[in-house]
């Protein structure tokens, strides 16, 4: 069995053609599905809905170490002062 626990809306950057350098931004979706994940155990799914659709499973201790990363990105410590 399978959760939706949040959906957040974002954006993604579309480039036309070859030679366009200038990007246009189109609107996506990040849905974030808790499902069992057999022997794995409780896992997330990260799936992206833009212009196509696209997903990672991660179990819970890679989630642990994407929470991490988040954490330390959202204190612009270890990302922003280099």
């Amino acid at each position: 069995m399978s959760t939706c626990i949040k959906t957040i809306k974002g954006r993604y950057e579309h480039i036309d053609g070859v030679s366009e350098i200038t990007p246009t931004y189109k609107p996506a979706e990040l849905n974030l599905v808790r499902f069992s994940g057999g022997s794995n155990g409780r896992m997330l799914q990260l799936t992206i809905k833009s212009n196509t659709t696209t997903y990672i499973q991660l179990t819970q201790e890679q989630v642990k170490e994407l929470t991490k990363v988040l954490k330390d990105f959202s204190n612009n410590e270890k990302h922003f002062n280099k």
